[in-house]
């Protein structure tokens, strides 16, 4: 029977010769050593592998030398199942071969290694060597509140193969005050992963220096939009101006959240000279920007930035209306009677004849603000001045206002409501809705709209006053 297995190590096929020594190591055998210590330096790993567990199963001191020989194995999986078939061993004869894995390149074979000498009942000799081990076992923010000392174990796991490992590693990097951790940060801005460089440019705004502004700045060419927009953020955090010319670079990228994330820093920043740039960005197509334009506005805090932020009150997305109204009364509380108030007019009646219900309402009412209401004195602006046709114009107001509303179920009650008040005015947004992304929206404006134009034939039938509204 044993000449059959040693010829079945000698198989050409690799399933045959690992099969061969995981029968070997179920006979737990001493006499079996030197055969399986020959398979150890099988050229496949799997046999590899199977010759270490076949090895551990056997009760006898004569197996730790060929383990301990196949801890520089180059194949981590071997690694790894050598150091816990060490583990049962319990000798301290093996921490000198141990613990240089604690450098190990693969993750799981340094935490396999931590573990076993934890084990055995090693104890590091220095803040060096624990942090070594806290780093082995995954416990990177432990191992960063020892300070320097951690530097090296740290930068050494900037290298492991898992993007997770790199990336929790580089974060508790950045808490070091160590004078070299700018440095590997910047180093980290071209890692292979995209969460890792994003972390990296976060974490440099904390890093005063133009060489860091420089490399952020170049961080922005980068192909991945959330690496561009994290750059961005950060180099407003930095606060340095040289950075300016590089955010007002990227105001026209390809991505909304880039133009976003660079409108915010400038913005931030409180960068007057970026106002001209900043104000084409409130005909951006995506709202979030146009809406963090006139924020940015806000908080540059300059008079000229008036005659937009006007326009930007008939904007088609209400946060953009309601941000622009803030930003408005509280950078010139008579901001209706300035001089960029009378130079929007011309932009407003243009927008007063825009197709969108919403845009065309806005700029009407700016438009009526602007000109003092020019009704004729003691006419009221609605027929009926009844306290109980005001709150009816009030709840059709907030309700048309719901419509188009960027959560479905808000629309959704808003038509369904609108359908029981059965208002003729309102059949032109509901015919709009017609047109919602969502079909259950869409039903809803259809049944809305059937009762709303049946109530409208009935009043004309009946010699009724039209809606108030």
């Amino acid at each position: 029977m044993q000449w059959w297995i040693a010829q079945k190590l000698k198989s050409r096929s690799s399933a045959s010769r690992r099969a061969a020594v995981q029968s070997i190591g179920e006979q737990s055998d001493p006499r079996n050593i030197q055969l399986l210590a020959a398979s150890l330096s099988d050229r496949d790993p799997q046999v590899r592998t199977a010759a270490v567990l076949s090895l551990a199963k056997i009760q006898d001191e004569a197996v730790l030398p060929p383990l301990l020989a196949a801890l520089k194995d180059p194949e981590s999986a071997v690694r790894e199942a050598c150091v816990l078939s060490l583990k049962n061993f319990r000798d301290p004869r093996t921490v000198p071969y141990l613990r240089p894995l604690l450098k190990d390149a693969e993750g799981a074979v340094r935490a396999a290694v931590a573990r076993t000498l934890q084990q055995i009942g090693w104890q590091p000799a220095d803040d060096r060597e624990q942090a070594r081990l806290l780093v082995a076992l995954g416990e990177y923010r432990q191992a960063a509140s020892l300070g320097d000392a951690a530097f090296d174990a740290l930068v050494d796991v900037l290298r492991d193969k898992s993007h997770f490992t790199r990336r929790f590693a580089l974060e508790a990097l950045a808490q070091l005050e160590h004078s070299r951790v700018a440095e590997v940060l910047v180093e980290c801005l071209t890692d292979p992963d995209t969460q890792v460089r994003v972390a990296a440019a976060e974490e440099l705004a904390n890093c005063p220096g133009d060489e860091f502004v420089v490399a952020l700045s170049q961080a922005l060419n980068d192909p991945e939009p959330l690496l561009r927009a994290a750059a961005a953020a950060s180099l407003s955090r930095m606060g340095n101006a040289t950075c300016v010319p590089f955010l007002m670079g990227i105001l026209k990228d390809d991505h909304w959240s880039v133009r976003k994330a660079s409108v915010d820093a400038l913005g931030q920043m409180g960068c007057p000279e970026s106002l001209d740039a900043l104000a084409a960005l409130l005909a951006d197509p995506d709202h979030d920007v146009r809406e963090a334009t006139v924020i940015a506005m806000g908080r540059i805090g300059d008079q000229r930035a008036v005659e937009s932020l006007v326009r930007a009150l008939a904007d088609s997305a209400s946060s953009v209306r309601h941000a622009a109204a803030a930003v408005l009364n509280a950078l010139d509380p008579e901001w209706q009677v300035s001089e960029g108030a009378r130079k929007a007019v011309t932009a407003l009646e243009s927008l007063s004849q825009s197709k969108e219900y919403w845009v065309r309402h806005a700029a009407n009412s700016v438009l009526s603000r602007l000109r003092g209401d020019v009704r004729p004195a003691g006419q009221d602006p609605l027929p009926g001045p009844t306290e109980s046709s005001s709150r009816r114009v009030q709840v059709l107001q907030i309700l048309m206002h719901a419509m188009e509303d960027f959560d479905r179920d808000i629309r959704l009650a808003a038509t369904e409501a609108l359908g029981r008040l059965e208002d003729t005015s309102c059949a032109g947004q509901l015919r709009l809705l017609l047109q919602d992304p969502d079909e259950w929206v869409q039903l809803a404006a259809g049944k809305a709209l059937q009762q709303v134009t049946r109530h409208g034939i009935s009043d004309r039938a009946g010699g009724l006053k039209p809606s108030l509204f």
